[in-house]
């Protein structure tokens, strides 16, 4: 897991790397990562520490589109199906 969001680059690092933890196109930015559920077991997608951590960078994330003046949600839908 990237451990800081510095650059636009880093927002899509990020962004590729919780989907491939098990979002896939799931993962949408204005969801808490706690709220994740696992299908296959019906227990959290990650711990309770884990999912604050990625909450952390993810609200790095905006702060890095924002200064940058992108969006977020674009970068999202860029990625989708990769």
């Amino acid at each position: 897991m990237i451990a800081e969001i510095n650059t636009v680059d880093d927002v899509r690092t990020f962004i590729r790397e919780v989907k491939a933890e098990g979002l896939g196109d799931a993962f949408h930015p204005d969801d808490g990562f706690a709220g994740y559920v696992n299908i296959e077991t019906g227990k959290a997608t990650y711990e309770l520490d884990e999912a604050s951590k990625r909450d952390d960078l993810l609200n790095k994330c905006f702060e890095v589109c924002e200064a940058a003046g992108m969006d977020i949600y674009d970068i999202c839908l860029e990625l989708v199906g990769e």
